[in-house]
């Protein structure tokens, strides 16, 4: 099943494109080869309502991911973060240094 990219995952490819040559964009938005290759995308805020970006903001997403993140940082070795944005960047104050890629888009 082919899934639609959403914006964000655009902008993911749109980066790739611009720092890898012979990146081929795949036209999909099926992250399952990443994902078999260890490759977590994880938001700070797993749901939201429809077409209203932080609608879940503040309701216990963020508690959770910070939980996972640390279990990720204490508990396997190499490790890469890379924190997206500004908002993401702030949590990265739980995570080793030699560890964090932040990313400006």
């Amino acid at each position: 099943m082919l899934l639609e990219a959403l914006a964000s995952l655009e902008n993911i490819y749109k980066e790739l494109s611009n720092d890898i040559e012979d990146f081929t964009h795949p036209g999909h938005g099926d992250l399952t080869g990443w994902a078999k290759q260890g490759v977590l995308l994880l938001n700070a805020v797993l749901t939201v309502r429809a077409h209203q970006a932080t609608s879940h903001k503040e309701k216990g997403w963020e508690q959770f991911t910070d939980v996972v993140v640390s279990w990720l940082n204490k508990n396997l070795d190499g490790v890469v973060f890379m924190l997206w944005g500004a908002y993401a960047q702030k949590k990265g104050s739980s995570i080793d240094r030699v560890q964090i890629i932040p990313v400006s888009l």
